[in-house]
């Protein structure tokens, strides 16, 4: 009986882990057209969420890339995680407006442009934005709530496709 278990418990562990991987999360961001001089609570939020998600994921702690969104030139931040043992890049471009409403209430509108990108070829995985605001939750929501909220469902897009993408494979 306690062979059966322990065989039931290691195969269970085996089966959480089969779908792990190691991430690199590059982040910019921009509040009103300005860089935050704060820790973004979406990129927290973000690699919080993956390691939930039994996940390993980094950052850039310098958080300096040559970047040209438009044009999708990642090439220095392509090396930077290959360099740091990563298989998956999860770049995020975040920008957010705020305004005050009608009601003097703060609105927020935060929009995210993400790319994955498979390291070991350097291919495009997937790539997409997402849209998240405050609107008629102004009071219950402020602005690093909906930071936390963009980087968890964030999380969850990076983990659902790298699973999709590995099936393919």
């Amino acid at each position: 009986m306690k062979k059966a278990l322990l065989l039931v418990i290691m195969i269970l562990a085996l089966i959480s882990n089969l779908y792990s991987e190691t991430f690199y999360i590059y982040v910019e961001e921009t509040y009103n057209g300005e860089e935050p001089s704060i820790c973004s609570p979406a990129k927290e939020s973000l690699l919080d969420g993956l390691f939930e998600l039994g996940h390993i994921a980094f950052d850039d702690i310098e958080g300096e890339g040559d970047i040209n969104w438009n044009n999708e030139a990642f090439d220095s931040i392509i090396n930077k995680g290959l360099y740091g043992g990563a298989r998956i890049l999860f770049l995020v471009n975040i920008s957010s407006h705020s305004e005050i409403n009608d009601d003097d209430m703060l609105s927020i509108v935060s929009t995210a442009e993400y790319y994955c990108i498979d390291l070991r070829i350097a291919k495009i995985i997937d790539f997409g934005s997402i849209n998240m605001d405050n609107f008629y939750k102004e009071e219950q929501i402020n602005q690093e709530e909906l930071g936390f909220l963009l980087g968890s469902e964030l999380s969850y897009i990076v983990d659902t496709v790298y699973k999709e993408y590995i099936v393919q494979l």
